[in-house]
């Protein structure tokens, strides 16, 4: 089960514990430790139970020279990671999904059918939601309060005649602000001066908050500068998206984090998609490799069992 597999990798992740999974219902690790993944296994089954996706919903980006190819389905509950070196295009492919930045060539598919992505309310539209890698200058208004940020991707549900119900608006932001652990609580303070974990769950929480959920979520470095228990808070937050039915692209240059929370991962190199790795293939050598050396010669240097210099 996608989800208990990547709470027990999150785990070794956070804790630095070597934990291995035998079998369905088998877990390995020390006593210590195993109170708290007894925990965080059964917060995900319980969180599958809860959700069942009923969405089948293919998102396909074809480059036009054929070097770019991906898909992004939610129909399993899947955690696609995309891996690369700085500057290998994997924000610039974000900002292609999110029509942030259109890309010049090409065609994004949604379930077999061509969608224009020319602006982010056509991605939005598609069911298509990127998250920023700066949450601070695209992610959030951190004057505004809260509230404000919270409500931000909801405005046309809690308007009426084109206002604002103020009174829908604090109900959705106190109900969000409880349920994703946003401390401080208070919803009037301005975002700003919240702490970096704390401010990326405002982000995240705005679209959770949202109906109907997007159907495709692209996290670009969502846990860049946050400690370890806002981690943790934010991996849930991931969890729950996966669970109320949305893909979600995972764009992260701390390769244990990809590892630990996708099921699926392609490695980007100078634009171009150059691998793509399942589940029992993963590793950080072998993607390095591909970020490096590209897929052809990543292939012979694993073929001739050498390796790179």
């Amino acid at each position: 089960m996608p989800a208990v597999r990547r709470q027990v990798r999150r785990f070794s992740l956070l804790f630095g514990v070597d934990v291995q999974l035998d079998g369905p219902d088998e877990l390995r690790t020390s006593r210590a430790l195993a109170g708290a993944l007894f925990h965080m296994v059964n917060e995900a089954l319980n969180n599958v139970r809860k959700h069942t996706p009923a969405r089948r919903v293919w998102i396909r980006l074809e480059h036009a020279d054929d070097e770019i190819r991906m898909t992004v389905r939610d129909d399993a509950g899947e955690v696609l990671g995309l891996a690369g070196l700085v500057g290998s295009g994997r924000t610039r492919l974000a900002n292609a999904l999110g029509g942030i930045r259109p890309a010049r060539a090409g065609a994004v598919l949604r379930n077999g059918r061509p969608i224009r992505l020319k602006r982010p309310s056509d991605a939005i539209r598609a069911g298509i939601v990127v998250i920023p890698e700066d949450r601070k200058r695209e992610g959030l208004i951190l004057a505004h309060s809260v509230r404000e940020n919270l409500a931000l991707a909801s405005l046309k549900e809690l308007s009426t005649i084109g206002m604002v119900s103020a009174k829908a608006e604090r109900r959705l932001a106190s109900e969000a602000v409880k349920a994703f652990g946003v401390r401080p609580s208070a919803i009037d303070v301005a975002t700003g001066t919240l702490s970096g974990g704390n401010q990326q769950k405002v982000v995240l929480g705005k679209w959770l908050v949202r109906k109907p959920a997007a159907e495709v979520v692209v996290l670009d470095e969502p846990t860049r500068g946050v400690d370890v228990g806002a981690k943790y808070e934010i991996y849930n937050l991931i969890d729950e998206l996966v669970a109320r039915g949305s893909g979600v692209v995972l764009i992260s240059s701390e390769l244990p984090e990809v590892i630990a929370m996708s099921d699926r991962v392609l490695v980007m190199s100078a634009g171009n998609i150059v691998g793509e790795l399942e589940r029992g293939e993963l590793s950080e050598e072998r993607i390095l490799r591909l970020a490096v050396l590209g897929r052809e010669q990543e292939l012979a240097t694993s073929e001739g069992g050498g390796h790179a210099v």
